[in-house]
Formats: C-alpha cells, sequence, structure tokens
C-alpha cells in the first residue's frame, strides 16, 4: 500500500490520474477536494477529513472510512461496497444517494 498525502493525491488528480487503488491515505486533509469519479477501491481514508469533498462517482469500494470527516461530502452515485464506515461523520441523506 503506497502512502500519499491530501495534496499529493490532489495534484495527482487534477494531472488527470484518477487510479488510486489501495493507496494510503490515513489522516489526509481532503476538505472540499473534488475527487468525483476518483478509484479509491480498498483505500485506507481512516481518520481522513473529507468535510464538503466532492466524491460523486467515486469507486470506494473495500475502501477504509473509519472514523473519516464526511459531512457535506457528495456521494451521490459513489460505490461504498464492502467501505468500512464504523465511526465516521455521515449522514443517512448522503448514504441514500450512493
Amino acid at each position: 500500500m503506497r502512502k500519499m498525502t491530501g495534496n499529493q493525491l490532489i495534484k495527482r488528480y487534477k494531472s488527470g490520474d484518477r487510479e488510486f487503488t489501495g493507496t494510503d491515505l490515513r489522516g489526509a486533509r481532503l476538505q472540499g477536494a473534488c475527487l468525483n469519479g476518483a478509484v479509491l477501491r480498498w483505500a485506507n481514508l481512516h481518520a481522513a477529513k473529507l468535510y464538503g469533498a466532492d466524491l460523486s462517482g467515486a469507486e470506494l469500494h473495500g475502501a477504509d472510512l473509519s472514523e473519516a470527516d464526511l459531512r457535506r461530502a457528495d456521494l451521490s452515485a459513489a460505490c461504498l461496497d464492502n467501505a468500512d464506515l464504523t465511526g465516521a461523520r455521515v449522514t443517512s441523506d448522503q448514504l441514500a444517494n450512493a
């Protein structure tokens, strides 16, 4: 699992990269980040700060989102199959659109 900071992820995303399967982003600061359509399968986003992030259409299958702050994040059409949301700050309304 490759370790990456939030800034590194955003820089790569802006350059056109969308494939981040298995990336270690524990505690990453991604508030307000535009990551729509990003592929984050099996990524470790434990305690990541994703407040207000755009994760619409993101592939989060099997991702560890435990303790992540997902308040106001756009999860519409995101795939959260087998994702760990234990202790995540997220509403049922957000999950209903995923």
